[in-house]
């Protein structure tokens, strides 16, 4: 069968034997289908893999190449070899760096290279809001999609026009950590920030076109502090200076991901990994309000498994100043900024009764509703009472204000 010469996908892979085993079993056929030849970049310590492709070549599945690489051979190092074309049979228009893990359906890959014949600097795979198909700005295409192009397979990068100056020598480099976790993004948006109206299609995955190898995961989940929060704000502010007025949201996208970092759900997995400890709290919270929302002391209860999502005032949402107050209150108090006898008991005692007032209660329930809110505030003037126990106590006030 002929093959392509307008594009290759190059899989980075190292120990996945079980994971190619079943990528190929679900798209060596497609792709073979297709004219379109799969490198796999093995930085594996053994040959399992290799006997893995070798038994699909024996097969008759000529559209596969395995490029042995040293065993610490890093990602970067692999994107590298793959934009310099090494290893490959033939110069190919596009390169298709991607995760081990995953593949398209065989209408999609099609509909890649009927815009491979077409000569764009990049083709970007797109699933979610899509405003735009084609792009000739670098900063729009990064503002709207600089968070997912961090992932290995979405980026189809043009050598002819996008990685023309790119050379592997045989010196060993040491890449800072930023690019070996997502050396192919800033190559991306630094090579586009250099082409006057550079040219970017987008092809829409909506309702499918990408899969993944069913169980298969990220090799980095253990590495997510360092990942996802030094490195990738890194990586973003060392792009060109064309990308300042965008680079704080890209960074708040990319790590809002919920699968990241951005989200409580998320945080209390990562600490029941033993990831988000105490230990490791002096990292997480540096720069942490660079990548989330969510405030340090709710980070630090879980790292401490202390945690109660009952208990979590940040999350109210309230156009009520009162309310707002309490909260922020509240949050002092668990922050140890606010001592108890700090609290304005007297002042938040007007302020209910003027609240409470302004509703439309009956009279009983008003009166129940203060009293109670007296009794609340009486207990946080006593003796001996826990931080975080007034926290909650207040927390019980701002109930009856909502």
């Amino acid at each position: 069968m002929k093959y392509t010469d307008l594009l290759a996908v190059e899989y980075c892979t190292h120990n996945h034997p079980a994971v190619i085993a079943e990528l190929l079993l679900r798209c060596a056929e497609r792709y073979k289908n297709c004219g379109i030849e799969m490198y796999f970049y093995d930085s594996s310590d053994n040959d399992d893999t290799k006997r893995v492709i070798d038994e699909y070549i024996n097969k008759g599945y000529d559209n596969l190449i395995h490029v042995p690489l040293d065993s610490n051979t890093g990602v970067y190092e692999k994107v590298e070899l793959i934009f310099a074309g090494v290893g490959q049979r033939r110069e190919y228009k596009y390169v298709w760096p991607s995760k081990d893990r995953a593949y398209m359906d065989e209408t999609k890959l099609r509909e890649i290279l009927k815009a491979a014949e077409k000569n764009y600097d990049v083709i970007y795979i797109a699933g979610g809001y899509i405003p735009r198909h084609e792009y000739d700005s670098a900063t729009d295409f990064y503002l709207m999609h600089g968070a997912v192009s961090a992932s290995l397979n979405v980026n189809i990068y043009n050598r002819q026009t996008l990685l023309a100056d790119h050379k592997v020598t045989a010196e060993k480099k040491n890449y800072p950590l930023y690019l070996c976790a997502f050396g192919h993004m800033y190559v991306l948006f630094d090579e586009l920030s250099r082409i006057n109206k550079p040219s970017i299609k987008i092809i829409d995955i909506n309702g499918g076109g990408v899969e993944f190898v069913p169980g298969a995961s990220s090799t980095w989940i253990k590495d997510t502090l360092l990942v996802y929060k030094d490195c990738w704000i890194d990586v973003n502010d060392k792009l060109p200076d064309i990308y300042d007025p965008y680079k704080d949201s890209v960074i708040r996208e990319g790590a809002g991901f919920r699968h990241i970092l951005a989200h409580r759900d998320r945080l209390l997995e990562l600490h029941d990994m033993g990831i988000i400890t105490p230990e490791t709290l002096p990292s997480a919270l540096d720069r942490w309000e660079r990548i989330s929302d969510i405030p340090k002391i709710v980070v630090k209860d879980i790292a401490y498994g202390r945690y109660d999502m009952k208990y979590d005032l940040s999350q109210i949402k309230s156009d009520n100043k009162a309310v707002n107050i309490l909260i922020e209150m509240a949050m002092y108090v668990k922050e140890g900024k606010l001592s108890r006898q700090q609290i304005p008991t007297d002042d938040i005692s007007t302020v209910v009764l003027e609240e409470v007032m302004a509703k439309n209660y009956e009279e009983g329930k008003r009166n129940i509703v203060l009293g109670a809110v007296d009794s609340i505030l009486c207990e946080i003037k006593g003796e001996n009472i826990a931080d975080d126990k007034v926290a909650k106590l207040l927390q019980q006030i701002i109930a009856y204000l909502l």
